[in-house]
């Protein structure tokens, strides 16, 4: 090797293990495939310390990739009302496979199907889908950040939780509308005195996944944001309590208010209207007890 090609050599091994090939060669006036030549002949690499900046370049390449390619969903009150209001309830979220994000799910019976649907139309413009499965429809949206941030809202140590920032989201009268639908119930009860069965109704929300001090943060919370008065009943399974509403005028008025925002589809008929559970209720009694006078309580002038 003549003196010119020793000490270029000397200087692509200098040079070489920590610096960009092509930067390098364009310095020595070389072509890529001439120095590639060069430092395979000569047995000269790249060094670790190289290596592993190279690595960390290509990782934050790919994650620049990744957000630019993430869609960034930006729902309204509405919709963050309806998926805050289904989380509270029978809504789900998780994270699987090489998934980096969260995602939303929900299922319900064959008979509820309609008001799965209604919530995935209400939220197609973040993507949910919903899908007709035979025994049990369900609404699903993609993983995405959005679904993430709600993941780690309502989600510690693996357990749904309610929190003070959690209930500020629910500010629609459409997200009680979900959680009463979801997870509530409209119950006519009764009691007999002499010969008279007097009929009231019940709105109870099951929320008793809850403990009690989050039930007693919604309980709350419905009352100041939408002026509805529950109160904190005790049951033996879950965490021990539900929340139920036995006033006359707040039940009204609470029916009135979710009526608004949900077209009254025939699945969710027995939860939302009144004069028709006490009517039907009422002409049940009076097959099965004709000798009774049976009375509204409250209702009836």
């Amino acid at each position: 090797m003549t003196k010119i090609n020793t000490e270029l050599l000397k200087i692509i091994k200098e040079k070489y293990p920590n610096m960009n090939t092509e930067k390098l060669a364009q310095e020595l006036n070389l072509s890529i495939y001439q120095l590639r030549r060069i430092v395979s002949k000569n047995k000269i690499s790249k060094s670790h310390a190289f290596k592993q900046q190279l690595i960390r370049e290509l990782q934050h390449k790919r994650a620049l990739a990744y957000e630019d390619n993430i869609i960034k969903y930006k729902p309204s009150q509405i919709q963050e009302n309806i998926i805050v209001g289904s989380l509270l309830g029978d809504g789900s979220l998780a994270c699987y496979g090489r998934s980096k994000e969260s995602f939303y799910r929900e299922h319900g019976c064959r008979k509820q199907a309609d008001y799965r649907a209604w919530k995935a139309e209400m939220l197609a413009s973040l993507d949910f889908k919903y899908y007709d499965q035979y025994e049990a429809p369900s609404i699903k949206s993609p993983s995405n950040l959005l679904y993430t941030y709600y993941h780690k809202l309502f989600y510690c140590n693996g357990r749904k939780r309610i929190t003070p920032q959690i209930l500020t989201k629910l500010n629609h009268p459409i997200g009680l509308l979900c959680l009463y639908l979801d997870d509530g119930t409209l119950v006519i009860d009764r009691y007999i005195r002499k010969n008279r069965i007097h009929l009231f109704p019940r709105i109870t929300i099951y929320s008793q996944s809850f403990s009690e001090n989050e039930n007693i943060l919604l309980q709350k919370h419905i009352l100041d944001t939408f002026g509805i008065q529950f109160i904190l009943k005790k049951r033996k399974d879950g965490k021990g309590y539900v929340l139920q509403c036995n006033y006359r005028d707040h039940i009204i008025f609470f029916l009135q208010i979710i009526q608004h925002q949900h077209p009254l589809l025939e699945c969710m008929h027995y939860k939302m209207d009144l004069e028709s559970a006490l009517i039907s209720t009422k002409a049940r009694y009076q097959i099965h007890y004709p000798n009774h006078e049976i009375i509204i309580d409250r209702y009836e002038k």
